[in-house]
């Protein structure tokens, strides 16, 4: 299991004390649990951990109790933060746009609410005006009944006086009693009807008070329409973007057809360098073993000391070049072993670099990016370690050169015979070892370049590729957005019909009564401005006294 921990270095009496403080495990791809209690592990080989530094993170590989991997953790840390960090953002800016959402709706939901409820309230009102017109038009009705009979009662008296004029200039108490009283009856009729022209007036003017109303309605409704753009030419519109995110949508899934051929690319020049590295391998460790055969039987392979080591150890005696010899052994024997575990090493390194690209292969999204930057990061711990690998052996190899050279000295001093020496007749086998060797090293370096050039053209193409998904994402968001807008201005468009309908025949009503209390008020100013009847009943009054007799 993977861990999450921290690098602890202690000098203790004998070397450094390496361990690591477990913080966190791997539980899954990208789901990690906090480890409470403070458990450490020891690091048994303290090379694994050489270039690292106290309290560095690092991620451990433990198997039981035993660890069998370190690598830093740096880059994963920083691969993790970064998704983090895009992921937030994007979820913020999606929250943002969703709450300027609801306060829009949230505003024009309200506003309509008030509206209708003041259109309900306006409805009530123009019933009470709708009864007061009838009762208007009732009184209009009397009135104007009672106008007739007064104008046909006006007309009698006319011709009664006129009959009076010629039969006689004075009439008795009784005619002067009666056409009193028929004039105080006309004009407290006239008293009446001006208590009804001016209900008349009050109701007019409570029609314009609501007229006053509706005209807030009404603008209200234009203000609505200025803000509604012609809904064919936006449905175009919308059609148009349709047709951009389905291209920039062909684009990506093109693309990403583009970036499988050059990812499979990549995987064949990776698996052509694994190879090539697995045979160099393979052709190191067959010279190694050439090599110590040939120092087996005595044999060197180069003359690498120089005449005043040679003169040196000639004057030596016997059991003290013995003796350094056994030394130089030992060291050797020490190179050796160190050299193996770190070609061992190399192997885990490539192993773990095979099955990152496997894991790669089946990952999407951010866990495939991520799975990238850890194989990025484990194919330079291995060109690292093989740079270190190849120098460990280069001095490997010279002082095995040294130490044959010495042993062959030796064994020369002692009077072991070498004329038939086996070593010689291995020399070409290793120098061929040695050349396929180089060939392979040199196609590797091909092989290397090609790839890191693949891999950067790769890399452009990923990024690329995120940059248009990106803005397919964007198109795609704007497109949703779009539609949403669509769709409230054609609710809006609905609505502003709908209070077309309901506002149009109230409005037809103020129309209506207004026009004709208008005219039973313009009827009625006429009247008294052409005939003044309160003047001509006074003056009637006042010949009925004349006629009277003394």
């Amino acid at each position: 299991m993977q861990y999450l921990a921290e690098l602890k270095k202690e000098k203790a009496f004998v070397g450094v004390k390496t361990e690591v403080k477990l913080l966190a495990r791997n539980t899954s791809d990208n789901n990690w649990q906090g480890i409470s209690n403070d458990e450490t592990l020891p690091i048994p080989d303290s090379n694994q951990v050489r270039d690292l530094k106290d309290g560095q993170m690092v991620l451990v590989d433990v198997a039981g109790k035993n660890i069998q991997n370190v690598q830093d953790a740096s880059k994963r840390l920083v691969l993790l933060l970064q998704n983090f960090s895009r992921l937030q953002d994007k979820f913020k800016q999606g929250e943002e746009e969703i709450e300027q959402w609801k306060q829009s709706l949230n505003y024009q939901s309200q506003e309509l609410h008030r509206r209708e409820v003041e259109l309900a309230d306006r409805e009530q009102e123009l019933e009470q005006i709708e009864i007061r017109r009838k009762e208007a038009e009732e009184a209009q009705a009397i009135a104007k009944g009672e106008r007739a009979e007064i104008e046909r009662m006006r007309q009698q008296l006319e011709k009664e006086r006129r009959e009076f004029d010629i039969e006689s200039a004075v009439i008795t108490q009784e005619q002067a009693d009666y056409l009193r009283d028929v004039t105080t009856r006309i004009s407290n009729f006239f008293i009446g009807t001006d208590f009804l022209y001016h209900q008349i007036g009050s109701c007019l003017d409570l029609l314009y008070d609501r007229q006053s109303i509706l005209n807030d309605f009404w603008h209200y409704l234009d203000s609505i329409r200025n803000f509604q753009t012609d809904l064919d030419s936006e449905i175009q519109e919308l059609n148009y973007r349709k047709q951009q995110v389905i291209q920039t949508q062909n684009r990506v899934v093109d693309f990403q057809a583009e970036l499988k051929a050059d990812e499979e690319l990549v995987k064949a020049r990776e698996s052509t360098a694994s190879i090539l590295r697995s045979q160099i391998i393979g052709q190191q460790r067959l010279a190694d073993q050439l090599n110590q055969l040939i120092a087996s039987y005595g044999g060197t392979v180069d003359d690498v000391l120089d005449p005043a080591e040679v003169r040196r150890l000639e004057q030596m005696s016997t059991d003290d070049l013995e003796m350094e010899i056994n030394l130089l052994q030992q060291e050797f024997d020490k190179a050796a072993r160190a050299v193996g575990e770190q070609e061992d090493e190399l192997a885990a390194l490539e192993g773990e670099i095979a099955e990152l690209q496997i894991q790669i292969d089946n990952a999407t999204g951010a866990e495939k990016f991520e799975l990238e930057g850890s194989k990025e990061l484990a194919e330079e711990n291995y060109q690292f370690l093989e740079a270190s690998v190849s120098g460990m052996r280069s001095n490997m190899l010279e002082r095995q050169a040294i130490l044959n050279q010495q042993r062959a000295i030796l064994d020369r001093r002692q009077g072991i015979d070498t004329s038939d020496d086996p070593a010689q007749k291995l020399k070409p086998i290793l120098a061929t070892v040695e050349a396929e060797k180089s060939n392979q090293e040199s196609k590797l370096r091909e092989v290397t370049y090609e790839l890191d050039n693949a891999r950067s053209i790769f890399r452009q193409k990923q990024e690329a590729f995120s940059r248009l998904s990106l803005e397919y994402e964007k198109q795609k968001q704007e497109l949703e957005v779009a539609e949403v807008a669509l769709r409230d201005k054609v609710r809006i468009n609905t609505e502003v019909g709908t209070n077309d309908r309901i506002l149009q025949p109230v409005q037809d009503i103020v129309d209506t009564l207004r026009q004709q209390m208008e005219a039973i008020v313009h009827d009625a100013n006429q009247a008294q401005t052409e005939q003044a009847p309160q003047q001509l009943i006074e003056n009637l009054q006042q010949m009925i006294n004349s006629l009277v007799p003394s």
